[in-house]
């Protein structure tokens, strides 16, 4: 069991980092990374700002480039790490790809779709398959956040 814990450390800080990279292109700093089989398959962060596209989510470019990877659209084996609370959009992509489980850090308050706002799997068929926790490595996740946001709003 504890084995099982220290990879989701592991892999959460995996994020983390792809949420500094984010952070660097002077993106929103979340990041997200995609384990199948206990094998790291893709790991991403958003790109809504270079990409100039707001659906170009950290979750939602990695669910795709994964679905590539194993050429699968049924990701029921995989388990997703975000830095941040899915929205709404990323929320109803890890239920229509069927992700087994679901670990974020941060929690969105205002956007989120999990355990805040519309708590979209919560209502799908599908819920009761997929496993989420909150708050995993959350100070660390949202220090970024809240540094990016006060270094744009000072702009």
């Amino acid at each position: 069991m504890l084995k099982k814990i220290y990879f989701d450390y592991v892999y959460m800080n995996l994020t983390i980092d792809q949420s500094i990279v984010a952070y660097k292109k002077n993106e929103v700093p979340i990041g997200a990374a995609l384990v199948y089989n206990k094998k790291i398959i893709i790991k991403g962060h958003n790109k809504t700002i270079v990409n100039n596209n707001p659906m170009d989510h950290a979750e939602l470019l990695v669910l795709k480039k994964a679905a590539r990877i194993l050429t699968k659209i049924q990701l029921r084996e995989s388990v997703l790490y975000s830095s941040l609370e899915p929205c709404p959009m990323c929320s109803h992509a890890i239920n229509l790809f069927k992700i087994r489980k679901l670990i974020f850090g941060a929690y969105n308050i205002k956007s989120g779709a999990i355990d805040h706002g519309p708590r979209l799997l919560q209502l799908s068929n599908s819920y009761k398959n997929i496993t989420t926790i909150g708050g995993l490595l959350e100070v660390k996740c949202e220090k970024f956040l809240k540094n990016y946001f006060k270094k744009v709003r000072r702009i």
